[in-house]
């Protein structure tokens, strides 16, 4: 996940936080915090541009992490351009966000999701008018970055007779809550295995997120081909107990039924070491439920993929990354035939 520094407050105090187009508020841990695992600790008290609104306690629900706290005005700045009195999410307790001090939310800008920070950004006219932002995430060697109002041309790969003039195709959202797109096709080699309708393109995700029977369908395409990997449906994840050796099978998922975007299977495995033993996890999980027909396509797609958010025009625009392995193609529809839920699948966690 992407991580930066704000400065909250008018003594500036830095925050380390996930730029998460999953979510809306701006949180941040306070001194109040004990559990906070972060490097950095807003303290409101030291703050002369600070104004509690609301006391609390209140909750907000992100997967596995539950965070509690206040609500808070005070300035917010990220490098030059600040906001005066944006209001925050003060965290007081918080369980399972790790190493960072909260989360930026960069959700569309409705009603539920928070006050946007993006809004705010572009309504003090530090967007250059353009109600968009570029987000591209790279790997250990290259620096991520988040382009407001612009899009860094230098990290598109433009590909013949493919997309617009910056080398995007752009995508009306599904549902307006999320990033959300229509998904219309979801590969393993050449094993259809998508049947959900939408997915989520979000930042603060790892993984790529998707429902339980999919899951046991990836799950034994996988196995076919690399038979060293063992899937296990209680945690909806596949691993091997060595180094990762790049020979996952490539995923390709379809927004219009037409154009696939390609992830290379090397991609898709991330090595871990634990006491000493390297294991290699597939970074497809399953786990979600069924009757939420959605996906969830988290970082390991969009290191292959330069994506433009639009506030603007609610769409999500997808260049293929200038560092990408990967690729875009254009298919003739229809690829495969919808392929029905099977009557049996694995119970979620």
């Amino acid at each position: 996940m992407y991580t930066g520094s704000l400065n909250i407050g008018s003594d500036k105090a830095v925050s380390n936080v996930v730029f998460d187009t999953g979510s809306g508020w701006l949180t941040v841990a306070t001194q109040l915090c004990e559990a906070c695992s972060g490097g950095g600790k807003y303290d409101f008290h030291k703050s002369t541009t600070s104004k509690i609104l609301d006391d609390g306690p209140e909750n907000l629900y992100y997967g596995s992490a539950t965070l509690t706290g206040k609500y808070i005005s005070d300035d917010v700045c990220l490098g030059s351009d600040c906001i005066k009195g944006f209001e925050i999410f003060g965290i007081t307790k918080e369980t399972g966000l790790q190493g960072v001090d909260g989360i930026l939310g960069l959700s569309p800008d409705m009603y539920g999701n928070g006050p946007s920070f993006f809004d705010a950004l572009d309504k003090g006219g530090l967007t250059n008018g353009n109600h968009y932002f570029g987000y591209f995430i790279g790997d250990e060697t290259q620096t991520s970055e988040i382009d407001f109002g612009t899009v860094d041309a230098s990290k598109i790969k433009k590909l013949d007779n493919i997309g617009d003039d910056e080398g995007f195709l752009t995508y009306d959202l599904a549902g307006y809550s999320w990033w959300q797109l229509s998904l219309k096709g979801g590969d393993v080699g050449k094993t259809s295995f998508a049947t959900a309708s939408t997915t989520i393109v979000d930042s603060g995700t790892s993984l790529i997120a998707i429902t339980q029977s999919d899951w046991a369908t990836y799950a034994k395409a996988l196995t076919a081909s690399n038979p060293e990997f063992t899937c296990d449906p209680n945690q909806g994840l596949c691993y091997k107990q060595s180094a990762c050796s790049g020979t996952s099978p490539d995923l390709s998922f379809s927004f219009d039924g037409e154009y696939y975007f390609v992830v290379p299977g090397a991609t898709v495995e991330l090595e871990q070491d634990q006491q000493g033993q390297k294991f290699c996890i597939n970074g497809v999980q399953g786990g979600i439920p069924d009757s939420q027909d959605m996906y969830i396509l988290g970082d390991i797609f969009l290191r292959n993929f330069y994506a433009k958010y639009d506030m603007g025009n609610y769409q999500v625009g997808l260049a293929l990354d200038a560092y990408s392995k990967g690729t875009i193609v254009k298919r003739d529809p229809p690829h495969y035939e919808k392929r029905d839920p099977p009557h049996s699948i694995f119970l979620s966690q």
